[in-house]
């Protein structure tokens, strides 16, 4: 599936060649009229459409594309469309969009949620990366997913994984258990049920559940866990309506760390709050992270099992890479 800005790139390109058809053909007339080339009499309408059909035909006869012309004349086209796009979203930078390319689906740079049980702090919450969810044995699209954090911990986070090897899951369980609200994102690419939803998520909690009763697990899961993550599951389900999801709207899954220790998870739809489901308080004597539902879930399309989503990933990563400030546009990875 091609997005509309393809085409447009494509219309500028042929746009260009015709162009410097017209100014080729000009420049033999004049040269004819001075005597410099020997030419027969051929209007410059019939040149241009002559050097026109070579250019779409690519045979060469006598004529040759100008590469270096296409190529600095299509620069100044861009540059000039892309200097007037960033002069329009400088103006209303909170209404600014990014688009996923596989879907053509866009993304708002920032997340406007109802904020009544989370995000105490006040922080803006901003778009690092997003990517396509793609049903592998079929190869469809699913939903687009995007990662949100508090932009006042975004720059901090560039300064300290520049140049370093970045370990995603790491950084975003690091931002969860100091406070920082982090936040997916779900936009269904075409209209599903709720249910079908709430299938995979539970599905990626219950993968995750049983890589931490190994012995080898990086998360601590004790017979109390065991009893909270049950309880968690049940409410976790009961919060999800009995109708379809249309295409493009949204469902958000925010999680931040409590006053008292605990995970929060808040699980909106379109903005608004469907219900909120809490942790345990951690427990900080073990050498491992604890496990809780509402941190297990999110850096579930962060971490690598289950696989979610790659795209998703190799966006983060990139967005990670490039400084985020309140007047800059956001570069994002369009994967």
């Amino acid at each position: 599936m091609k997005c509309a800005n393809v085409s447009l790139y494509k219309l500028l390109a042929w746009a260009t060649w015709l162009t410097l058809a017209i100014l080729h053909a000009t420049m033999l007339a004049i040269m004819s009229r001075v005597g410099a080339a020997r030419m027969p009499p051929v209007s410059m309408a019939s040149r241009a459409l002559t050097l026109a059909r070579h250019v779409h035909t690519g045979r060469s006869a006598s004529f040759r594309v100008p590469w270096c012309r296409v190529g600095a004349l299509s620069a100044s086209v861009v540059a000039f469309f892309g200097f007037h796009a960033s002069q329009l979203s400088l103006e209303a930078p909170m209404d600014r969009v990014v688009r996923e390319q596989q879907s053509c689906m866009d993304m708002p740079v920032y997340m406007k949620t109802d904020g009544s049980n989370l995000n105490d702090t006040g922080s803006l919450m901003r778009l690092v990366g997003l990517g396509v969810r793609t049903v592998t044995f079929l190869r469809f699209y699913v939903y687009v997913a995007g990662l949100y954090v508090a932009e006042d911990a975004l720059e901090a986070a560039r300064s300290q994984t520049k140049g370093n090897q970045l370990d995603l899951e790491q950084k975003v369980r690091q931002w969860l258990e100091a406070g920082i609200p982090c936040a997916i994102r779900i936009m269904p690419t075409r209209s599903t049920d709720f249910s079908h939803l709430r299938d995979g998520l539970i599905r990626a909690i219950n993968v995750r559940a049983k890589d931490a009763r190994l012995p080898s697990a990086s998360y601590e899961l004790s017979e109390e866990a065991e009893g909270t993550l049950s309880k968690n599951l049940t409410e976790l389900k009961s919060l999800f309506p009995r109708f379809k999801v249309q295409r493009g709207h949204t469902l958000d899954i925010i999680v931040q760390k409590t006053r008292l220790n605990t995970y929060l998870l808040s699980l909106q739809y379109n903005g608004k709050e469907l219900g909120t489901v809490e942790s345990a308080p951690a427990s900080t004597s073990g050498t491992l992270p604890p496990f809780t539902l509402p941190t297990s879930l999110l850096l579930a399309y962060v971490g690598t099992h289950p696989d979610i989503s790659e795209p998703l990933r190799k966006s983060i990563a990139s967005g990670l890479a490039v400084s985020y400030t309140h007047l800059t546009l956001p570069t994002i990875l369009l994967v």
